[in-house]
């Protein structure tokens, strides 16, 4: 009972750490593809 308690506690940890990261790694791609985005249409202009 103990034991699976400390799983779960762990896993549901994990994933949230996890979820964390990869929300942090769209927001920066989606910043990176707005940059380039703005210097591609200077560039243009």
């Amino acid at each position: 009972m103990y034991v699976e308690q400390l799983l779960r506690v762990y896993v549901i940890r994990f994933i949230f750490i996890e979820t964390q990261k990869i929300l942090f790694y769209i927001n920066n791609i989606k910043e990176i593809i707005f940059i380039l985005q703005f210097r591609i249409h200077k560039i243009c202009i």
